[in-house]
């Protein structure tokens, strides 16, 4: 990967949206704003710097995490041929292991 970030900035590949139910049907975009998005972390920004002490603070995820996220979070970036979303750390929900889905 030819490309690093700055500050809190964090580049995930993220998973497409799945607009079809099993059975076929295709969800319309209302339905589908609440549902959170995940991606796999490729690159992790320098941090910012604290203001207590003025030490450089990483953002707590790590390359290889798979992160989770609202769906209308981050930009979208073309980088060397691929599409990646560029989140601030303080967009990232949390790191999982499993699927997980929002319960209403």
């Amino acid at each position: 990967m030819a490309f690093s970030l700055k500050g809190n900035r964090i580049a995930v590949d993220a998973e497409p949206v799945n607009t079809k139910t099993e059975s076929g049907l295709e969800l319309p975009d209302s339905v589908l704003t609440n549902e959170p998005r995940y991606g796999t972390v490729v690159a992790v920004g320098t941090g910012n710097r604290s203001d207590m002490t003025g030490e450089l603070v990483a953002p707590d995820i790590t390359v290889g995490d798979r992160v989770f996220f609202h769906r209308m979070s981050g930009e979208k970036w073309k980088i060397d041929g691929t599409e990646y979303l560029v989140l601030g750390a303080n967009e990232i929900i949390g790191v999982s292991e499993t699927s997980l889905a929002v319960v209403e």
